[in-house]
């Protein structure tokens, strides 16, 4: 009896590690026929036909480019540079349960500091190699934008790296802080340590412009601007990554700048003479901390009155949940609730 209790235990363990084998083998199998294509991706000076540092503001620019180009991946840093970036590598689809997901791995990924003053690239910094070095199988994905900081004199560049498989897991990311002068890595931090303080100048800045970014209120429609939508094309505002420096960027169509305007033609008096194509697109970094009112100016035309006739903040978004017609920036900063508008107010 016991021999063949021991038997059967034999037989059962030889095909149990028969099955795993064969389930190693498959695994190794669709590994090996998944299929990666090489894959490219670059923005640079070639995408822009017209670049213009402001007269007036340090730190401002305007750049045109031709329809087709995305102009959304520029952006500018140390108030003097844009970053150009070219990138390879391979790209594949996961197999299995995450079928349909995609990987990006890539092999190279040059970025280039363009000095937009002096019209000369800078800098040359190959991030594929600092991420292999430093953070192993990790990556800057291709969306994301670089910092900048000052610190006790010296410039530093920061930017977030993400696992290559997964390039939504905020908690595996880091930060890496790159010493400009140096040309070295300064040091490697969790982004989970990372904590988002606000200081009050800062608070109160956020509320000076987001009037005119909060498509509630209606601040550009009101000023007979159309906005950027799904179904139209229009003023599109952007300010994550720029306002807490004082930047907010302005993306719309060449048709639709003003003809005439003392300040936007003041700050970029080249743009005024430049010759547009029939679908050209314009993106101004407006520097200098400009609130919503100073912004409009920027994109009406001369001797139009800034008007707030129709803007309102509903009982939704407003702080008492009553609703609120708007007349004037400081009814907007009293009226709207705040803490629904970002977690800093929390």
């Amino acid at each position: 009896m016991s021999k063949k209790i021991v038997i059967c235990a034999i037989i059962v363990s030889i095909v149990a590690s028969m099955s795993i084998a064969i389930a190693i083998n498959t695994m190794k199998k669709d590994i090996d026929e998944i299929s990666s294509t090489t894959s490219e991706r670059a923005y640079g000076i070639e995408d822009i036909v017209f670049m213009e540092a402001g007269e007036v503001t340090e730190g401002s620019l305007c750049m045109v480019a031709p329809k087709g180009r995305k102009l959304i991946f520029y952006e500018i840093i140390l108030d003097k540079y844009i970053y150009f970036r070219k990138i390879k590598g391979e790209e594949w689809d996961v197999p299995g349960e995450l079928k349909g997901e995609h990987v990006e791995k890539y092999t190279e990924d040059i970025i280039e500091l363009y000095n937009f003053k002096t019209g000369k690239v800078e800098k040359i910094i190959d991030f594929a190699a600092i991420a292999n070095e430093n953070t192993p199988g990790k990556q800057f994905r291709y969306w994301d934008v670089i910092h900048a900081k000052v610190i006790d004199g010296k410039p530093y560049l920061e930017w977030e790296v993400y696992p290559i498989e997964a390039p939504d897991n905020y908690e595996q990311s880091e930060i890496i802080m790159y010493d400009l002068e140096e040309g070295k890595v300064a040091d490697v931090i969790s982004s989970m340590e990372l904590s988002l303080k606000y200081t009050e100048k800062e608070k109160e800045y956020f509320k000076s412009f987001y009037l005119i970014a909060d498509q509630r209120c209606n601040f550009l429609e009101a000023n007979n601007l159309i906005r950027k939508s799904v179904d139209e094309e229009g003023v599109y505002i952007i300010y994550p990554d720029g306002w807490q420096n004082g930047v907010i960027k302005v993306e719309m169509p060449a048709s639709m700048l003003p003809e005439s305007s003392l300040d936007l033609y003041g700050e970029f008096p080249q743009l005024k003479e430049y010759v547009f194509g029939e679908e050209d697109y314009v993106k101004f970094f407006f520097a200098g901390y400009p609130d919503a009112e100073e912004i409009m100016r920027m994109l009406i035309e001369d001797g139009t009155e800034l008007t707030y006739e129709g803007c309102v903040i509903d009982s939704v978004g407003s702080v008492d949940g009553q609703q609120h017609e708007i007349s004037c920036m400081d009814d907007y900063i009293k009226w709207c609730s705040w803490k629904q508008v970002s977690q800093m107010f929390e």
